[in-house]
C-alpha cells in the first residue's frame, strides 16, 4: 500500500490539477505504472483485467496522501 500511495503522490505532483476525478486518477495511475493501452475511446480490456493494483487500493491511496497533505498544512 506505502508504494501506491507514493505513486499516487507522484502522479499529483506531474499533473496536479489535471487530475480532477477518481477516473482521471485511475486511468492515469493504470497507464503510468501498470502500462495499461488505451486511446480516447478503448481500453485495453486484458490488460484492465490483468491489472496488478486494485482500484480500491488506488482510491484508498488517494485518500491517505490526501489526509498526509492535510496533516502538513
Amino acid at each position: 500500500m506505502q508504494k501506491t500511495i507514493e505513486n499516487v503522490k507522484s502522479l499529483f505532483e506531474k499533473y496536479g490539477d489535471s487530475l480532477k476525478t477518481d477516473k482521471h486518477l485511475i486511468l492515469m495511475y493504470l497507464k503510468t505504472y501498470e502500462g495499461l493501452r488505451f486511446d480516447s475511446k478503448y481500453i485495453s480490456t486484458q490488460d484492465f483485467i490483468n491489472s496488478k493494483t486494485d482500484i480500491d487500493e488506488i482510491i484508498s491511496a488517494k485518500i491517505m496522501y490526501e489526509i498526509q497533505e492535510e496533516e502538513l498544512e
